[in-house]
């Protein structure tokens, strides 16, 4: 006959209901796995870390595999001209990295690397999201310099692109020293809009001045000094006289207030001309 007590505790353990496991993270598994392992510890000999020592290594490696707010979400904006694809593979080792180890200086270094990036602003928006803020150069002019074509940005640097011949509609440039003056250039052509938008090329001269030339073949001479008094002047004649309409080949402006035109004659009254 078994004995009552041993009855009466199998019946009491048989009347406790189960309960569902908790699941836990594996970083949390290790940490209650450090109970007995710690006191397993005890009896090792002191030479050399103890086995709770290694195991709390193991739980310290297993929380830090697991980030607490990984970046799930990367947002881009600005984005035009920019190659997706370098965008992508730049952006690609921040994805599942924590967001708050993140280094913002070191993607933005990334982002300024892209050929049409002029500037790139990183932001964190927890829990899981980085924002993306590009500025991308604005394409200018070309220059056709000793190595080359190149496409210019609006600061005179060139853009290092596959196929500049792509942009053959913007103004092209000739003469040293063009690319350095080329922003100061387009600074004042931007207040005079009835000049800008017949722009199709610039030519510098001797590294002093510019000779303009504008649709219809007319060449516009503009002097050392003053560029913005003399394109004023171009502006009001075009204004009173349409002289941009005419039948002119050169407009002068390099002779203080005066505007000196040379008219686009025929060849037989430009012959003519010469005989007499």
């Amino acid at each position: 006959m078994r004995p009552v007590n041993a009855m009466l505790a199998r019946a009491r353990l048989q009347d406790v209901p189960r309960r569902r496991g908790l699941r836990l993270r594996s970083g949390t598994r290790a940490l209650f796995a450090l109970a007995p392992l710690a006191l397993a510890g005890l009896v090792l000999p002191p030479e050399g870390p103890s086995l709770a020592e290694r195991a709390w290594r193991v739980a310290e490696r297993a929380l830090m595999a697991e980030p607490a707010l990984p970046v799930r979400t990367i947002a881009v904006r600005g984005a035009v001209r920019t190659d997706l694809g370098e965008l992508r593979r730049l952006l690609a080792p921040f994805y599942g990295k924590d967001i708050l180890e993140v280094d913002i200086g070191q993607a933005e270094r990334l982002l300024h690397s892209l050929p049409w990036v002029a500037d790139a602003e990183v932001r964190r928006l927890l829990p899981d999201r980085l924002e993306v803020e590009i500025e991308e150069r604005t394409p200018t002019a070309l220059w056709r310099g000793p190595d080359g074509l190149h496409l210019l940005d609006e600061g005179g640097r060139p853009i290092p692109v596959a196929d500049p011949t792509a942009f053959a509609h913007l103004p092209r440039l000739a003469g040293a020293g063009a690319p350095a003056a080329w922003p100061a250039l387009v600074a004042v052509l931007a207040d005079f809009p009835t000049v800008a938008e017949r722009l199709v090329g610039a030519v510098r001269v001797g590294e002093r001045r510019w000779n303009l030339q504008l649709r219809d073949g007319i060449e516009v001479r503009l002097p050392e000094r003053d560029v913005r008094a003399a394109l004023g002047r171009l502006a009001a004649a075009q204004r009173r006289h349409r002289l941009l309409e005419r039948a002119v080949r050169a407009v002068d402006l390099r002779h203080g207030g005066w505007i000196a035109v040379q008219p686009d004659l025929p060849v037989e009254a430009a012959a003519g001309r010469v005989r007499s």
